[in-house]
């Protein structure tokens, strides 16, 4: 079973030493819910750059803001993570960026991702489609509730399907992933 924090953010200086040693073994932490604050979320962050066990990671329903940008953005050098739970955490359309250069700059590993229920926007939107043009390890993505237009929304059903934003699939094409998306 995950290892699951009490509902406190001071156990974050134990966290973030555990996952920082060499002898680390813990693959799946769940910090749902416990009112983790931006310097959380980078202390997490500057953690999961060298971490290398760390296969699934839920903080989802914190108050992340800055700091889950920071671990979009480590995302360009983790490649033990599979799964990431970064809803509800009030991350803004840096976070959209962040996210689609790891996607496009480095991140072959990470296969789910749920980061609905934040605010995006259409220029974060936008760049997680661009990065999903590049990137074909992930086969779940949760971008739901981001007000992200009806214009993002395709360009992220394009490249979820085809890899090419705003151009049709070649005759007789499949997709490359299967129906794993929801927006």
């Amino acid at each position: 079973p995950p290892f699951r924090a009490p509902n406190r953010p001071p156990i974050m200086a134990g966290v973030v030493r555990l996952l920082l040693d060499d002898g680390c073994r813990l693959r799946e932490l769940d910090l749902r819910a416990n009112e983790l604050d931006a310097a959380c979320g980078n202390e997490l962050a500057e953690a999961l750059r060298t971490n290398r066990t760390l296969r699934s990671l839920r903080v989802g329903d914190n108050k992340l803001a800055t700091g889950g940008h920071a671990i979009c953005e480590a995302l360009r050098t983790n490649f033990s993570l599979r799964y990431l739970a970064i809803d509800r955490n009030g991350l803004t359309s840096e976070a959209g960026e962040m996210l689609g250069r790891s996607l496009r700059q480095g991140n072959q590993t990470l296969q789910e991702l749920d980061i609905s229920h934040n605010e995006l926007g259409e220029r974060g939107g936008t760049n997680v489609a661009m990065g999903l043009i590049i990137n074909s390890s992930l086969i779940k993505l949760d971008i739901g509730s981001n007000q992200l237009g009806h214009k993002v929304e395709e360009d992220l059903r394009s490249a979820w399907q085809w890899q090419v934003v705003g151009k049709a699939p070649p005759n007789g094409a499949k997709p490359v992933r299967p129906v794993g998306l929801h927006i």
